[in-house]
């Protein structure tokens, strides 16, 4: 249901998609723009529609950018299972979705296995020259440039609408300790290592 502004523009967008398309400017489209309240929206969205015509979900995309394949047939009993998996513990491999793979970069661009205890850099850079530069003068591993795990991490941890530097903490059980490190260095300096619960109810106390 395209929303270009010119028909130039919906048909080169068109020529270049394998999908179907309703006609241009047919009078269809704003009902059910409105119908899936998608009125004030101005991004490219993905609505499911089950085969007994009910509306399954209106946000397909946050859940393919956090699910990939495994979203799918989006019911509710899909949703519920994924997220119930999401409170299990997970491993650094299973996050990044590449068991038994190199799966992080040095510097000169190698990859390599991490060990177990690393910092991985996971870049918001918007050029590649800048990431690059970055790398270049930090000691630590990151994942490459425009890997496409990189959205489902940020969903994830829920990092999203931050563009500020921030710290996540996965224990060696694979469970997320914190994703607020950065404010716990800030404060506690090295003594909030190794960032556990009791740990940091110690530290609350000791204040």
């Amino acid at each position: 249901m395209s929303r270009d502004k010119k028909i130039e523009d919906f048909e080169q967008g068109l020529e270049s998609m394998p999908w179907l398309a309703l006609p241009y400017n047919d009078n269809i489209n704003p009902r059910l723009w409105h119908y899936f309240d998608l009125g004030r929206e101005f991004v490219a969205k993905l609505v499911i529609i089950g085969p007994d015509g009910n509306t399954l979900t209106c946000d397909a995309v946050d859940l393919i950018e956090e699910h990939g394949i495994d979203a799918y047939p989006f019911s509710l009993e899909k949703l519920d299972e994924l997220e119930k998996a999401k409170q299990e513990p997970r491993t650094w491999d299973s996050l990044l979705g590449f068991a038994d793979q190199d799966n992080v970069l040095r510097k000169n661009g190698s990859k390599e296995k991490g060990e177990k205890f690393e910092v991985v850099i996971m870049s918001r850079d918007k050029q590649i020259e800048d990431f690059e530069q970055g790398l270049e003068s930090m000691p630590w591993l990151a994942l490459p440039y425009d890997d496409n795990i990189n959205p489902r991490l940020w969903h994830y941890f829920d990092l999203e609408r931050e563009f500020v530097a921030k710290l996540v903490i996965i224990g060696p059980d694979g469970n997320t300790l914190t994703c607020d490190a950065v404010d716990l260095i800030e404060e506690h300096g090295i003594d909030a290592y190794p960032f556990t619960l009791e740990k940091l109810d110690e530290l609350e106390k000791a204040k």
